[in-house]
């Protein structure tokens, strides 16, 4: 599972009050395989864990 924002520029980003469900096999999936390449511009060390910046 991945969820998260990325944020390209200068700016603010903020998640708030999110949520998960369990869904049925019947619920249509989602393929993001467009976007593969942008991972390998992640970082691959977590940053700001305590959220200070």
């Amino acid at each position: 599972m991945n969820f998260g924002i990325l944020l390209n520029g200068t700016g603010k980003v903020w998640i708030d009050n999110i949520s998960f469900e369990v869904v049925g096999k019947s619920t249509e999936k989602f393929n993001d395989s467009l976007n593969l390449g942008t991972s390998k511009r992640i970082s691959k060390f977590p940053k700001n864990l305590n959220f200070d910046e």
